[in-house]
């Protein structure tokens, strides 16, 4: 059976934000390039949860990995998005938790940071904007094996 033009269509991968290159530590700026291989282009979202402190509004989108050429698939990772709408509605969380749908996600600009405290370290991710994509999960993950995504 031929493929749809569907399944051939290409949804919009995540970006990554341009880190500043660090004066002296050649290692650790060739490590911070590989953020992208490191946890993939697209997300199945999990959860999101919504922080205001004062003004601020910040949402943290847990989502698993599904490309990563790193971590393992389904790895659950953590995304920080402020100032920006919620996307992800009780009837998509719904759908999530009750597995009526699998909802596929981008992030645009995505960050890693880590620094040292008392306690050891800590790091996170944070990107600038989120938003769902229009591609099947079984897609990304036969793509993964054959070595396209």
């Amino acid at each position: 059976m031929p493929e749809s033009n569907k399944d051939k269509a290409v949804a919009k991968k995540s970006s990554f934000a341009t880190d500043f290159e660090l004066n002296g530590a050649s290692i650790e700026n060739a490590r911070r390039k590989s953020l992208e291989l490191t946890i993939g282009d697209w997300f199945k979202m999990e959860d999101a949860n919504v922080i205001k402190k004062g003004d601020e509004i910040k949402t943290v989108y847990s989502v698993r990995t599904l490309n990563s050429q790193s971590l393992p698939v389904g790895s659950l990772i953590n995304v920080s998005v402020k100032n920006a709408q919620n996307i992800f509605d009780k009837q998509k969380a719904l759908d999530t938790l009750t597995g009526t749908k699998s909802y596929v996600v981008r992030f645009e600009k995505i960050s890693h940071w880590i620094f040292g405290t008392q306690n050891g370290l800590r790091e996170g991710l944070t990107a600038e904007n989120v938003e769902f994509v229009d591609v099947p999960v079984s897609l990304i993950m036969n793509a993964k094996s054959d070595g396209n995504a």
